[in-house]
């Protein structure tokens, strides 16, 4: 195959990728909620919550972090973060809902830092 051919399918190959990349990044959709909500969705439901860090527990492979908005909910993320994250801080959690001791909660698999409290 000639240099300039294999660049050609090179390119028609990336852009079909990238085109379906795209499709499916619109068809994704992960709502946001809010903790009153969280009631009405089942157990691994993927949902975005965001909220002030009250406190931080770090234990043997997980961090417990509690947000408010205005009220209270735990967030279990499955690593430690007491040095990346401050209480005060502004979060937004991605996590699935779980009910652990007959408390809804979230267990986190991102978290993103928006802001200091103090600065909203």
């Amino acid at each position: 195959m000639k240099d300039s051919s294999l660049l050609k399918v090179s390119l028609i190959v990336s852009l079909v990728g990238l085109v379906s990349l795209f499709s499916i990044l619109s068809v994704t959709n992960i709502s946001s909620s809010t903790i009153e909500n969280l009631e009405n969705y089942k157990d691994d439901t993927t949902i975005k919550i965001s909220g002030v860090v009250n406190s931080i527990e770090e234990n043997e492979g997980f961090s417990k972090i509690t947000i408010i908005q205005p009220s209270y909910l735990n967030i279990v993320l499955f690593e430690n973060i007491s040095d990346k994250l401050n209480e005060g801080e502004k979060i937004s959690a991605t996590g699935k809902v779980q009910r652990f001791k007959g408390k809804t909660e979230i267990v986190a698999r991102q978290i993103t830092r928006l802001s200091l409290e103090n600065n909203t």
